[in-house]
């Protein structure tokens, strides 16, 4: 029995490792994972207003605030995007209050951001996140305006208990994404 045991251990672990490496060449998908997708909100006229040397500096006290804000909401950073950040949950609500608290905390530096998010299936390859929920995502932080955290109604319907209050924005065409998708901002 104990080199039956061996041999069935050694043949899960070898493809265990035969899988892992077809999904690194492949990537993996993933379910039930929240992206949220934010910007600053009129960066161009900031840089401008700003000066170079000036903009670096708030685009870093920006990014070091947000880092901070997603330390806290157990998120994990995919990428920035210039003035704004991707980044990954394992829960929509915490990807809500982690959004609304970057937006809170890049208040006091004279800036305001946007965001989106969504939860879906995603692609993970390496450090990136992939697939149409990624999309989707993208797409409702072009929704909100200035200050507004916009989710999916995936995203509401997920975070039912939390606390978190949602206002209905009714169904709207997300560019690229087949369908209409009723949206919502956030808070608390």
């Amino acid at each position: 029995a104990g080199h039956f045991g061996s041999v069935a251990t050694s043949t899960v672990l070898t493809r265990r490792a035969e899988h892992a490496d077809r999904l690194n060449a492949e990537g993996l998908r993933v379910s039930g994972k929240s992206d949220i997708h934010s910007d600053i909100v009129a960066s161009t006229g900031h840089a401008d207003r700003l000066g170079d040397e000036k903009w670096r500096e708030l685009l870093e006290r920006h990014n070091e605030v947000v880092r901070r804000a997603i330390a806290d909401h157990g998120g994990s950073e995919v990428k920035t995007t210039g003035d704004g950040f991707q980044v990954r949950f394992d829960s929509p609500t915490e990807a809500v209050r982690c959004a609304l608290a970057a937006r809170d905390a890049v208040r006091p530096l004279g800036l305001e951001i946007r965001a989106g998010a969504h939860t879906g299936e995603v692609e993970l390859h390496e450090r990136d996140l992939a697939g149409l929920a990624v999309h989707i995502a993208a797409r409702l932080e072009g929704q909100a305006g200035a200050g507004e955290v916009v989710v999916s109604g995936t995203v509401k319907d997920l975070a039912i208990g939390s606390g978190l209050l949602f206002e209905d924005r009714g169904e709207r065409e997300l560019k690229g994404v087949p369908g209409t998708w009723h949206v919502y901002a956030a808070g608390t």
